[in-house]
């Protein structure tokens, strides 16, 4: 059963520079948000490598503390963490950006409702390089 979603006075707001508006927040084009240390080291220097910029969070509540102070073009992350899973940060966000869901367990039908239509791509864990650079491109994309 899918967690019940947070009530709307609840969900936080982005940074006005996440919402397209202008703001004094740093930018850039990758949030990584992983609790393992390994995978969201390797993801962000596989981004970086491709000339993307990144910050980094290890789980969902200190993205939706990053998420205040950054504007951010994509969240590539995982869906089990502590604190807040993947389905709560994309609740607990007004208006999540685009995101690519890393998972090293199967996405079901019921958990890809949960996630909601912000998902811009699904990849499981462990990925090639290149099937991450090409989602997080698409979801870039798709969030211009």
């Amino acid at each position: 059963m899918a967690p019940a979603r947070p009530p709307t006075s609840r969900r936080r707001r982005l940074h006005p520079g996440n919402r397209g508006g202008r703001g004094d927040a740093g930018v850039v084009d990758v949030l990584v948000v992983d609790d393992d240390d390994g995978v969201r080291t390797t993801v962000a220097e596989i981004l970086r490598r491709a000339r993307h910029s990144v910050a980094v969070a290890e789980d969902g509540r200190a993205a939706l503390d990053r998420l205040q102070e950054l504007r951010v073009g994509v969240l590539v992350m995982d869906v089990r963490m502590p604190r807040l899973d993947g389905v709560g940060l994309l609740r607990a966000l007004e208006e999540p950006p685009p995101a690519v869901v890393m998972s090293a367990y199967r996405v079901d039908d019921d958990l890809r409702r949960s996630l909601g239509s912000s998902v811009a791509a699904y990849l499981r864990k462990p990925f090639r390089p290149e099937h991450l650079l090409a989602a997080v491109a698409g979801a870039l994309g798709a969030g211009a």
